[in-house]
């Protein structure tokens, strides 16, 4: 996989133009965990080649699964686009059943049932013999009120598929709802049979046994579903009521007193949220002591969510408090060492402070998370260039050009790598692009006059040299 990101990288390098590479390097971005760099990447494929649905399904797919994935903020403009994408396609291709099944399941997600389901139930139609889209109507179905048209999909979903652990947990759950407690029991059942490590089929089956009296097997299914899942409060809740209903008073005020514990962290977090907008908008007009007090108390009243405190390190960095900033940044990787803008964020503060070795070492965990981190491979290009690593700058530099084939800056560092190095030719042609894209960039003008007096083009040369030095009057003419 990383051979073929190299040569997706450098195949962009030297053709920016080339949508299969960027479409090519969005699937290997999904594979390693960067959605970010995905959807950047299909954005870009979808701009010259408009018409490829598969581009726009991918697309909505990965916006989808940021939104669902996110331990941070969600952002609703990942479901309205992925919904527009979704549209798009389904005109580009209106008979590809996973397009339209894709659509119904956001539209749930929206609250729009009625639509989710007539989009569900034509992928259907499409690919009757499909269980998971039958599966995704059931669901539709059930959350629209439509409990035995619902009971009718997940039986046929069994029927294809007997060993579909979500299909009989969401039978269990209708039959329950339907109070027919020993067919929610056979169902139940079998789903946490297939599927042991799901909490909610184990929280699922405990409701059903209380119902049906077996009270010891139903806290022993709470006390699993807490296991797996120790915030789910519904499960600790029944299990409080369960353990009150034969006489553990004790146990079960403990339980209550967690539940109360958990659902105090919930609202915290919900309460951060609020604190991080309201701080966001403050930004935005420059108040910068509102800014840093919401956040502070963002990151005070949830203390383990992880985006208050990165949100706190960027505004604290953003006014020079360099230590609390980095902090900030080590206590967001205390709780999440995935966090690739955190990593990077701690590289610049330590590289601030010369401590190059550390700082890359965070750059290279940033690119690892996420290779579309484009700035982490620029500062690493720079730590080389600094130790006059003339391969490993040009390498990142390459990278980074892959990523920003219109960044004049990426252009002028790697040109200047390269001229390092005595690559005459591609140091004049670097040069110049950098300097079409910003022409008033008096170093690359002044390197661009070495490497043509380098190659004996003195004229040129000259000329490049008046440009230079009349941008910036402390240059000197090159021996």
């Amino acid at each position: 996989m990383a051979e073929a990101m190299t040569e997706y990288q450098e195949a962009l390098r030297l053709k920016p133009e080339l949508a299969e590479a960027r479409y090519g390097l969005s699937a290997i971005c999904v594979r390693v965990g960067d959605l970010g760099g995905a959807i950047r990447l299909l954005r870009q494929v979808i701009k010259v080649m408009p018409n490829l649905s598969e581009a726009r399904y991918n697309l909505a797919i990965n916006l989808w699964n940021r939104y669902k994935n996110s331990t941070n903020l969600r952002l609703k403009s990942d479901l309205d686009e992925a919904v527009q994408e979704l549209l798009a396609a389904s005109k580009l291709d209106p008979r590809q059943p996973k397009i339209l099944a894709a659509l119904g399941q956001i539209l749930v997600e929206r609250q729009a049932l009625g639509s989710a389901v007539e989009n569900l139930r034509k992928a259907v139609e499409l690919a009757p013999d499909d269980p998971n889209f039958r599966y995704d109507l059931g669901l539709a179905l059930r959350l629209n009120g439509e409990l035995d048209a619902a009971e009718s999909e997940f039986r046929e979903v069994v029927k294809y598929n007997p060993r579909h652990a979500p299909a009989h947990r969401a039978l269990g759950l209708i039959l329950r709802q339907k109070g027919d407690f020993e067919a929610a029991l056979a169902e139940l059942r079998t789903s946490v049979k297939e599927h042991s490590e799901e909490p909610q089929g184990h929280h699922l089956l405990g409701t059903v046994l209380v119902k049906l009296n077996n009270l010891d097997e139903a806290i022993a299914e709470f006390r699993q579903a807490l296991r797996l899942d120790p915030y789910l409060s519904e499960a600790r809740i029944n299990l409080a009521q369960t353990l009150q209903k034969i006489g553990q008073k004790e146990e079960a005020q403990r339980e209550v007193a967690e539940s109360k514990k958990i659902d105090a962290e919930k609202a915290g977090i919900g309460r951060a949220m609020v604190l991080i907008e309201a701080a966001s908008g403050h930004l935005k007009t420059a108040e910068l002591t509102k800014a840093v007090g919401e956040l502070r108390e963002a990151a005070t009243v949830s203390p383990k969510f992880p985006e208050a405190h990165y949100q706190l390190g960027l505004v604290l960095r953003q006014i020079s408090a360099n230590p609390e900033s980095e902090a900030a940044f080590r206590r967001v990787l205390e709780l999440d060492s995935d966090h690739a803008p955190a990593h990077h964020q701690l590289g610049l503060l330590l590289r601030k402070r010369g401590d190059n070795e550390n700082a890359a070492a965070e750059f290279r965990k940033a690119i690892q998370l996420a290779p579309s981190l484009t700035e982490a491979h620029r500062e690493l290009g720079r730590i080389a260039l600094d130790a006059r690593d003339w391969v490993g700058a040009a390498a990142n530099f390459k990278i980074w050009l892959a990523w920003e084939p219109d960044s004049a800056d990426a252009h002028y560092c790697l040109g200047h790598t390269l001229l390092q190095q005595g690559s005459l030719d591609e140091t004049i042609t670097e040069l110049r692009a950098a300097l079409n894209l910003r022409d008033k960039m008096a170093q690359a003008h002044y390197d661009l006059a070495i490497a043509l007096k380098a190659k004996g083009q003195l004229e040129e040369a000259a000329r490049e040299i008046r440009i230079a030095q009349k941008l910036d009057p402390t240059l000197r003419p090159p021996d």
